[in-house]
């Protein structure tokens, strides 16, 4: 029996948006996942669509496009590293670059052969995958044709077939990784607080902090205490018991407003081989 819904979609330029994704699927999954991200903005049945949703000409996905970024000869990165470092360091520096992409093509290939799931070459088959993973979620509508549901939000681990010391390792890593949606999160209030730059503090709550990264106050407790563990430049106000303040309290978090443009210049964590 098909699900009980039916959507005509026209023909005029399709209003889109990016579907909420969870922070550490960017380590498991080909930089392409960025392309099926896109799902209806105004959906009138919900999280599901169409699957012909995305063959909309207007959205001009590239589907014959392969599933992980191509970084090029090296001769390239040697070309545009010239006046900045010697050709010895660009040829290092790419050579990290691959060792990066080639471990994490070799853990999805794994994370594929797990579940069954014929390892992806291009966008296309990367629809196929992610429904056999259970990231996207497919069924039939009731016109009898295959919708698609989008559950980029799920955890990895709850999705992914790791053993127990990979979930362990998961785990930990997604608690790194908080570190710098919080780093995120403090360049954004600066930004509002300063929009010219140049500051040296940020005022905060803890719920304003979450609500910047998609965190619960309580997770952006942990998050701001990590970061501020980890970067020597950045501190919570010494008077302030990061443990016990109120999440609605202000207090003051002192970091460099032109470093955090530097570095948390993203909106969303960075892909391993894109951050080296």
């Amino acid at each position: 029996m098909g699900y009980p819904v039916t959507w005509q979609a026209g023909d005029e330029q399709p209003q889109w948006r990016f579907a909420p994704m969870h922070p550490s699927w960017v380590r498991w999954l080909p930089c392409a996942v960025a392309s099926l991200r896109v799902v209806p903005a105004e959906d009138p049945t919900g999280d599901a669509f169409p699957r012909r949703w995305y063959d909309h000409p207007a959205l001009d996905l590239p589907w014959d496009d392969p599933v992980w970024c191509d970084p090029g000869p090296v001769e390239e990165w040697i070309e545009q590293s010239r006046g900045a470092s010697s050709e010895a360091d660009a040829r290092a520096h790419y050579a990290r670059v691959i060792q990066a992409r080639t471990r994490r093509i070799d853990i999805f290939t794994e994370c594929c052969a797990r579940s069954d799931v014929p390892v992806p070459l291009n966008l296309r088959q990367l629809v196929d995958c992610l429904v056999g993973l259970g990231v996207l979620w497919e069924f039939e509508g009731a016109d009898g044709t295959p919708w698609i549901t989008a559950n980029f939000a799920a955890n990895p681990l709850d999705l992914l077939a790791l053993t127990p010391q990979e979930a362990a390792d998961e785990a930990s890593a997604q608690i790194l990784e908080r570190g710098v949606l919080a780093g995120i999160g403090l360049r954004r209030l600066a930004e509002q607080q300063a929009p010219e730059g140049g500051g040296q503090t940020v005022w905060l709550t803890l719920r304003q902090l979450g609500d910047e990264i998609d965190l619960t106050p309580a997770a952006a407790r942990l998050a701001l205490g990590l970061i501020a563990s980890e970067e020597h430049w950045i501190s919570v106000d010494p008077h302030v018991d990061l443990q016990s303040v109120k999440l609605d309290q202000p207090f003051v978090v002192k970091a460099d407003h032109d470093r955090l443009a530097l570095v948390y210049d993203m909106d969303e964590l960075i892909a391993p081989e894109h951050l080296i």
